[in-house]
């Protein structure tokens, strides 16, 4: 099949995967960056030098299975250009020696393949199969290939050192270009774990299997490889296709020191409407979903083209609750579950790569780090739009060192722009990513890093471990009892034996009696333990009931924060009921005390003017977010409270009882009437 310009295959069917592709029966769109690489591969064929391309976009776009996509179409469609596909696993440490000898063994299995048109090979397990298959084919390169293959390259790869072990990979590519006198195409995915998961030789005899040894013992001996790729880069035998789930690794690691200008930049954007449409219906039909007409437009507005949230959506396997995607409400209660509940599969994602990165963002004292969170939380809110540097120094003018956290927060794959343009541009772009920013903008930073789940976490390895003591315990137990088993078997069976049976009985005896006097003595102390560990589990139940309640505090606290973010910018900007008033100061929560001597925290409280008279007045507003109705006993505490106010700040005041379900008790909106206090639902006042 030979390649011609501006002729394509079809992108989305095929004989079968070569390399896995996850989802691969989802896979729509991409149209365009699949015509780039195919027509790229014509140029790469024609000898016509094509740039090398580093893909670069964000985590969970979709990388991976376009260059899964890549490499199947390029194995299938065509006879020109043999193509190289490895993905490092991300996080994975390996030694150099072992990463070496994996990556050669791919290769020479994909050669092949290629070369015979037969993915049967690339299931071949072991060094030594595919040596024996070698030995029995009759073309004239499978003995060049064998013999580069059993002797050459791994030869030269035990005599290199450190980082220089990789070169002699990546000459195997160029070696098997010259065996088949063909071009190739280098797909390398995950490419950035060649700067910060690869060990030197030193390692391989102190850590045999490093997965088992925690990461900070590995540190002293990672070796970054991502140089070595300069080797080939510039090879015009060998186009190299290039991505990682870490943007700021690969793009100010792998591919700098000399290769920002050997490769062309390629952002891998989320689908087009049309795409994500398309998706949505696949999904819908494939899984047989009973769904309202408008689903695929609403699932659009929520999450964008993202390929991994819109497929996440519909996931149902980790779920007790059943999603439903027969009305809006269905869809938007599956986007909570995923996005904004803790076990939400994006949640979760998001969550990890926060906790990940949280020492990265800042390292020094909670203000600082508090400062840094500030920073993204405001580019989160701007959606996509654009704020000037300026502006943001102005923003923050408390923040001295602004400059050095966007750079974190670059190197933390939150911006994926190089910050250094800002100084010179002054112009700071906000999340496209609408998922990520609503996300960050519900997270609680300082919580979320004090990290209060952390200590749950302990509660529940203390549990764990108390559970496998009494196992153990008993285990111990149960030999007890089958010695002591084994023991009275023997004293039976010594009645049927020789005259000095008698001898033997007794010692037997003798012993049994000890045995049991012993397993006593251990039973008690068994028992005791049993006891304490049992006291130990019930405090640490105690404990996490605790917790809990603490979780549901933070909860109400999460939505009377959202409710004052809300009635300040309606302040700011003079929507609805607050169009007549300005915000003097700040609002805040505050703690008064009642006129029958109890306490009472009013959930928002402000000093505000009316701009028509120019009256400077109070602002208390109470927030409730529960099932049941607002009771006449929770009205008559607001309207002491507003009393109170009154009373101690000597002005007017405007008060204004919200409920979340906008539910009151007929007694508690009478009273409310009569002390000319506005109540209702969040949304009647503020957006």
């Amino acid at each position: 099949m030979k390649l011609e310009q501006d002729v394509f295959p079809n992108f989305y069917k095929y004989r079968e995967c070569v390399v896995e592709e996850p989802n691969a029966e989802l896979f729509t769109g991409r149209k365009q960056p699949l015509e780039f690489f195919w027509n790229r591969l014509y140029e790469q064929a024609n000898r016509q030098h094509p740039w090398n391309i580093a893909i670069t976009s964000q985590r969970k776009s979709g990388k991976s299975a376009f260059l899964s996509r890549c490499f199947n179409l390029a194995f299938w469609e065509q006879d020109e250009v043999i193509p190289f596909y490895y993905s490092l696993q991300e996080e994975q440490y390996r030694h150099i020696r072992e990463l070496c000898y994996t990556i050669l063994f791919a290769f020479a299995k994909q050669a092949v393949a290629f070369a015979l048109k037969d993915p049967a090979i690339m299931n071949i397990k072991t060094p030594e199969e595919i040596k024996k298959f070698l030995q029995k084919r009759r073309e004239p390169w499978a003995k060049t290939v064998l013999s580069y293959w059993e002797k050459g390259y791994p030869e030269m790869i035990e005599k290199a050192l450190g980082p220089d072990h990789l070169n002699h990979v990546w000459l195997f590519i160029d070696a098997m270009s010259h065996v088949f006198k063909k071009r190739c195409v280098f797909i390398f995915d995950e490419a950035q774990e060649l700067a910060r998961c690869v060990l030197h030789e030193k390692a391989e005899p102190l850590f045999p299997d490093p997965s088992r040894v925690p990461a900070a013992e590995l540190q002293p001996y990672i070796i970054s490889c991502h140089e070595s790729v300069k080797f080939i880069h510039n090879n015009p035998r060998i186009w190299i296709l290039v991505s990682g789930s870490c943007v700021s690794m690969l793009m100010y690691r792998v591919i700098a020191h000399g290769l920002e200008n050997r490769f062309q930049k390629e952002p891998m954007n989320p689908l087009a409407k049309e795409e994500a449409l398309e998706l949505v219906e696949k999904i819908v039909h494939g899984r047989k979903i009973k769904a309202y007409a408008g689903l695929a437009e609403k699932v659009y507005e929520l999450v964008g083209g993202n390929p991994f949230y819109i497929t996440t959506l519909f996931e149902q396997k980790l779920w007790q609750k059943a999603k439903y995607f027969d009305s809006p409400a269905g869809v938007e209660t599956a986007y909570q579950m995923e996005v904004l509940h803790p076990d939400g599969k994006i949640f979760r994602f998001w969550n990890e790569h926060l906790l990940n990165n949280a020492e990265l963002l800042n390292h020094e004292s909670v203000e600082e780090r508090k400062k840094t969170f500030r920073v993204l939380q405001y580019i989160a809110g701007l959606q996509g739009q654009t704020i000037y540097y300026v502006e943001l120094e102005e923003k923050f003018p408390d923040i001295e060192n602004l400059m050095a956290k966007l750079v974190k927060l670059r190197e933390a794959d939150f911006l994926l722009t190089d910050v250094d343009i800002y100084r010179r541009s002054g112009r700071i772009e906000g999340l496209r990513d609408r998922v990520l920013a609503v996300f960050l903008l519900h997270v609680f930073y300082e919580e979320l890093l004090d990290n209060p789940s952390l200590e749950k976490q302990q509660q529940a390895v203390k549990m764990l471990r108390a559970g496998m003591d009494i196992m153990q315990i008993q285990a111990e137990l149960g030999k007890v009892r089958r010695h002591v088993k084994k023991i009275t078997h023997r004293v039976e069976n010594l009645d049927d034996r020789q005259t000095d049976a008698g001898k033997q009985i007794t010692q037997v005896r003798d012993e049994v009696k000890e045995t049991r006097h012993e397993s006593r003595r251990r039973a008690k102390k068994v028992a005791a333990e049993v006891k304490n560990l049992a006291e130990t589990v019930a405090k640490v139940d105690r404990g996490v009931k605790s917790l809990r309640g603490t979780e549901a505090q933070v909860k109400g606290t999460r939505k009377e924060n959202e409710v004052c973010r809300r009635v300040r910018v309606a302040l700011e900007k003079g929507q609805g009921f607050f169009q007549r008033y300005t915000l003097v100061g700040s609002l805040t929560s505050r703690n008064f005390k009642l006129d029958n001597g109890k306490g009472y925290e009013l959930d928002i409280v402000g000093r505000i003017r009316e701009e028509k008279s120019g009256r400077e007045m109070m602002l208390a507003i109470e927030v409730k977010d529960r099932k049941t109705k607002v009771t006449a006993a929770d009205a008559e505490k607001f309207v002491r409270a507003v009393k109170t106010v009154k009373q101690q700040e000597k002005l007017p005041v405007v008060a204004l009882y919200l409920d979340t379900q906008g539910r009151f008790a007929k007694s508690a909106a009478g009273l409310l009437e009569k002390c000319c206090i506005r109540y209702g639902k969040v949304e009647e006042f503020v957006q």
